[in-house]
């Protein structure tokens, strides 16, 4: 058999043999195969040259891999040739890099650590953050005493419905009204009863509309003992069967269950909207529609 050809040291420079350049990290791995398969065939003298190649590229190398491995084949090399002590200088050189790069990557770790904690305290704040947004928002739209909607959500959602269904809007619209409600002497029940029985009926009032209308249409609490509706997607007779729905609803109710002496009833006036309507025009018909329901059941044989 012929003795196996003796292997290069170090890679040709580039062009010299009409090969590219190879990167840095492939000529550090290539003198590294290099010196292994040296000394696989006991080669000294080539697995010491490879050896020094590829720690020649160590200062171009973007990590420490390369050197290790040098190192180790360093040692290996020494104790093989009996040198042990500069196998042991190898070896302790070879720690060192190996205790540098555990330091590297511990602290890699932690910064890791530290940025993961970061982010998620990060979504924590923001959740924090949406969820009193949210809240302060119901805040300034929800009356705080009947949890319903307050003026101000009222009048935004009559701002949304008016701009969508404007004058000279096509007949098929859909058709959508609003009632005015207010209760009856409710002055004389805060001065017999005392204004905790009267927050205590507002309350209740508030708890019996949610009660009997539907997920889509809006209560609010306009101001004191008046409540304003808006029935959407309802035509002026389905408005009035609720308006009589809502009525009843009182009438029955156990307001005893408040004050022994206390009974409570209500006025209602509704206005469908109109072409042309604007909020003021629409409260303006549903208040006199109310006030016109509260004289109409005093006088005599009156609901």
């Amino acid at each position: 058999r012929a003795p196996p050809r003796p292997l290069p040291a170090a890679l040709p420079p580039a062009g010299t043999d009409g090969t590219p350049a190879l990167p840095m990290w492939l000529r550090g791995i290539a003198a590294w195969i290099r010196a292994r398969v040296a000394l696989s065939r006991n080669d000294f003298a080539q697995a010491e040259a490879a050896i020094g190649a590829a720690l020649d590229e160590v200062p171009n190398m973007p990590h420490a891999f390369i050197e290790q491995v040098a190192l180790n084949q360093r040692a290996e090399l020494h104790e093989r040739r009996g040198e042990w002590r500069l196998a042991c200088e190898a070896l302790h050189a070879f720690r060192r890099i190996q205790i540098r790069q555990d330091a590297t990557d511990m602290s890699a770790r932690e910064r890791t650590a530290a940025l993961r904690l970061a982010w998620r305290q990060q979504n924590r704040t923001l959740d924090e953050l949406r969820t009193a947004s949210r809240q302060l928002e119901r805040l300034t739209l929800e009356d705080p005493l009947t949890g319903l909607s307050n003026r101000r959500h009222l009048e935004q959602q009559l701002a949304l419905l008016l701009t969508d269904d404007p004058a000279g809007s096509p007949a098929h619209a859909a058709p959508w009204c609003l009632v005015m409600i207010d209760i009856d002497r409710f002055k004389p029940i805060n001065d017999r009863f005392s204004h905790v029985v009267g927050d205590a009926v507002l309350r209740q009032l508030a708890h019996l509309l949610r009660h009997e209308l539907r997920e889509h249409d809006v209560a609010s609490r306009l101001a004191g003992d008046e409540f304003v509706l808006i029935l959407k997607d309802t035509d002026e007779h389905s408005a009035r069967q609720v308006v009589e729905r809502l009525r009843a609803s009182v009438a029955r109710h156990d307001w005893h269950t408040i004050h022994a002496d206390l009974g409570v009833s209500i006025s209602l006036g509704l206005a469908a909207c109109q072409p042309g309507d604007t909020l003021d025009t629409l409260l303006h018909r549903s208040d006199e529609a109310m006030y016109a329901d509260k004289r109409a059941r005093r006088r005599p044989g009156g609901r």
